[in-house]
């Protein structure tokens, strides 16, 4: 098999311009994949009904904190925009993408549809070769496990980190749990409260929130 197309959506051609990048995808060769934030009802109802969908979900405690400080690092933040600030931002759905929650309210009803894989980040973190083993079966894809191994190790947090530079300036900590020490007691409370009256209803979907 062929490796599968790639296009991220959001690209910046090498003369620094922006183009829309959808213009290309009936130019790339199947299978090929696409890479987007947006939410489902913004989809084509043809992409939902007909491709395989992968969709990958992280606790919002650690979202919130690590969105931050990926914002803060490409200076897309006006200079008062505090952590307090956007953090209370995040939670009144006032950041590129809107409301966490709508976003995850938009997703819920497909959630057990046979052309949907969900995973988490947290599970990533834990084991790796189980989540790309799990993710070759969902695409019929066949792999040794030496194949799963060293696709496992090519797509850890270090190697990735190694990959794009040393120190690279958009990595931050790449660990599940690091809200800990960023939200305050106070914060925490409040996102508990929002998490638990924005997401009634969806019982059946359990966070992990990392060590």
């Amino acid at each position: 098999m062929k490796p599968p197309s790639s296009l991220g959506l959001g690209i910046r051609r090498a003369d620094n311009t922006s183009e829309d990048p959808l213009v290309h995808i009936t130019s790339l060769q199947s299978p090929r994949i696409l890479k987007t934030h947006l939410s489902w009802d913004i989809l084509s109802s043809n992409i939902g009904a007909k491709a395989k969908i992968i969709h990958c979900i992280r606790n919002p405690k650690d979202v919130v904190c690590s969105y931050y400080s990926f914002l803060h690092k490409l200076k897309l933040l006006t200079p008062d925009t505090t952590w307090n600030r956007f953090f209370d931002y995040f939670i009144n759905g006032n950041v590129l993408y809107g409301s966490y929650t709508s976003y995850m309210r938009k997703w819920y009803p497909y959630r057990n549809l046979a052309n949907v894989l969900n995973i988490q980040f947290e599970d990533m973190k834990e084991n790796l070769e189980n989540n790309v083993r799990e993710i070759a079966q969902f695409l019929d894809i066949k792999l040794t496990k030496e194949q799963i191994r060293r696709i496992s190790n090519a797509n850890t947090f270090d190697h990735k980190k190694q990959e794009a530079g040393k120190g690279h300036v958009l990595y931050r900590l790449g660990k599940s749990g690091g809200w800990r020490s960023q939200l305050t007691v106070e914060q925490n409370e409040v996102m508990d409260e929002w998490i638990n009256t924005e997401l009634k209803g969806m019982e059946d979907l359990e966070f992990k929130y990392g060590e």
